[in-house]
């Protein structure tokens, strides 16, 4: 292979490997949700809430993935890297709520599992839409790396204005909502 088809083969196996990962913790999410409607568990008001903020902020990363997947757009898959940079505050700040409610016996451990299980799959989907992203701009990018840790860290130093932008934005749309 020229290093060209070379660099696109290996972009789209990792992509399509993370697409299908995005797949099963969607499943997994699912599942939990069956289950707690199996068991008749419910969440607290509250915690409803943090959910749908963390799934439309999941949402979110899912469309714009797809939407850098099929147009190799970089400013897009820059915007990523801040909203799940997000995520992962959401998926911090929910999990300390949670806990607190429940020592504060506002939900019990029959739905403080579910709940830190279902924010963990949110996060994971976060993750490798990231990943995805990161190869979309090392494909763009011309790079004979595929070290996608060290890329990241590139990438983040050359779209670091943009960068900060969109956390700024995505703070204010998603994270401080939680506050």
């Amino acid at each position: 292979l020229s290093t060209g088809s070379r660099k696109l083969y290996e972009e789209i196996m990792h992509t399509v490997s993370d697409f299908e990962k995005i797949g099963d913790y969607t499943e997994n999410i699912y599942e939990q949700y069956q289950s707690i409607v199996d068991n008749g568990v419910s969440f607290s008001e509250e915690a409803m809430f943090e959910l749908k903020i963390i799934r439309d902020a999941v949402e979110e990363i899912v469309e714009l993935t797809t939407h850098a997947f099929v147009e190799g757009s970089i400013p897009v898959a820059a915007r990523i890297e801040a909203l799940e940079e997000n995520i992962d505050g959401m998926r911090e700040a929910l999990k300390s709520k949670h806990i607190h409610r429940l020592r504060t016996g506002l939900c019990t451990v029959d739905t403080g599992m579910p709940f830190l299980d279902i924010i963990q799959n949110y996060e994971k989907i976060a993750d490798h839409c990231s990943k995805i992203a990161i190869y979309i701009m090392m494909y763009n990018d011309n790079t004979d790396s595929f070290d996608v840790h060290e890329y990241r860290k590139t990438a983040k130093k050359i779209h670091s204005g943009e960068y900060d932008k969109w956390l700024s934005e995505y703070e204010d749309k998603y994270l401080n909502r939680l506050a």
